[in-house]
């Protein structure tokens, strides 16, 4: 079982993204924890929102950007 914690990662992530242009993203995450009924389908709508973000920005900082792509890959590994 891993210890990687995806809600607080991916709260992380939303506070470290800046600019106007990053505030509807910032709203889309709160939106995916918020929204999800089981905890399979907050972490797909949150491997969704980072995979996009990230795909639609690509003026993010570096950090954010290998932080996003780290999420993602954990995402991945344990949706299969």
């Amino acid at each position: 079982m891993s210890n990687f914690d995806y809600i607080l990662e991916a709260q992380a992530i939303r506070d470290q993204l800046v600019g106007d242009q990053m505030l509807s993203w910032k709203m889309h995450i709160d939106e995916a924890i918020e929204g999800g009924a089981t905890g399979t389908e907050i972490l797909m709508a949150l491997r969704w929102t980072i995979a996009e973000c990230l795909k639609e920005n690509p003026d993010i900082i570096p950090d954010v950007v290998a932080r996003m792509k780290d999420y993602i890959m954990n995402a991945n590994k344990l949706l299969g």
